[in-house]
């Protein structure tokens, strides 16, 4: 693993002036091997309506069910996940039409 990706995860951690709960941020950053997406999955990604970019592997105990990852400046939406023994494949694109 020789690459390094921002996982995004919320909480809801603080609370405005009336007390409506605020969610936060929680940002980790873990080494992770990317890899580059096949036709196949483009494919399927796009059915749900995504442009898929890239599949990042990560350490299983390194990923808590983020929704969202950092790499190279961008942030990207994790749109499906695949359990490999003890590593996580996280499958990164944007919805379509959206930027987040």
């Amino acid at each position: 693993m020789d690459d390094e990706i921002i996982l995004i995860g919320t909480i809801m951690a603080r609370s405005d002036d009336i007390g409506n709960q605020l969610p936060q941020e929680i940002r980790k950053e873990v080494f992770a091997t990317i890899k580059s997406i096949g036709m196949n999955e483009k494919s399927a990604a796009s059915q749900i309506s995504f442009h898929a970019e890239y599949k990042a592997e990560v350490f299983r105990f390194d990923y808590e069910g983020q929704k969202f990852v950092e790499f190279n400046g961008k942030r990207l939406e994790i749109y499906r996940t695949y359990e490999s023994g003890d590593r996580v494949e996280l499958y990164l694109g944007e919805r379509s039409g959206v930027h987040v």
